[in-house]
Order: C-alpha cells, then sequence, then structure tokens
C-alpha cells in the first residue's frame, strides 16, 4: 500500500466522507469550503477553551460543552472528533470524571489530525 492510500484510510476515520459530499453537492465547492473553513477556526477555539485555564467548571458544564462539540463537529464532517465529544458528553452527564478526563485527552489528540484530514479534503476540491 503505497503512502497516498494510508492517507485516505486514515482521513476514512476521521472524516464523514458521505456527509462532506453531500454538503459540497447542496452547497457548491467555495461555499462548502469557506463555511468547513471556518466551522475549523470557531471549533478549534472551542476545543481550546475546553482545555484550558477557562475549561468549564464541573462535570454538567463539561457535559453541555461536549454536547456542544458534538453539534459543532458533527456539521463539519468530523466522523471520529463527533464519538469522541459524545462518549464525553455522556461520561460527563453520569458523573465519571475519570473517563471524562481520558476523553478530554483524547479528543485534544483528535482534534488536529482531524482538522488536518479536513483541510487536506478542502484543499483536494479547490
Amino acid at each position: 500500500m503505497c503512502a497516498r492510500d494510508s492517507s485516505a484510510d486514515q482521513n476514512a476515520d476521521l472524516l464523514d466522507q458521505a456527509y462532506l459530499g453531500d454538503l459540497e453537492r447542496h452547497l457548491g465547492v467555495p461555499a462548502t469550503a469557506g463555511l468547513l473553513t471556518q466551522g475549523i477556526e470557531d471549533l478549534a477555539a472551542r476545543l481550546d477553551q475546553l482545555s484550558g485555564p477557562a475549561s468549564p467548571a464541573g462535570e454538567a458544564a463539561l457535559a453541555r460543552a461536549a454536547h456542544d462539540i458534538v453539534g459543532g463537529a458533527g456539521q463539519l464532517g468530523l466522523a471520529a472528533l463527533t464519538q469522541l465529544a459524545r462518549e464525553l458528553h455522556s461520561a460527563a452527564d453520569a458523573g465519571r470524571g475519570d473517563e471524562s478526563r481520558r476523553l478530554l485527552a483524547r479528543m485534544a489528540d483528535n482534534a488536529p489530525r482531524s482538522f488536518d484530514a479536513l483541510r487536506r479534503w478542502i484543499s483536494s476540491r479547490r
């Protein structure tokens, strides 16, 4: 398998290709690229807040923040990040602090890879 195929396989796990294709068909390439690019910036800022000094205090606040990220990541076609945010929401909502912290760390690890995959997807359309 060549490096390009390996990269495509990794992107398949990170991105919802069907959703992104539908979005592109409905909005067109320029509008989709603009929407996704702005969405990456907005979601990256939200994730920075989640793990930074202004992070939500308590499991209930973390659950609300995770719920918001589920929606934001889903709207960007970030499949893996959406799933992690769902799991974080469930853990935080149930008061499972240790699990929440582990999932938050996994999200912090996944987000840059997901954003890079989406940027590559956008670039491939231009």
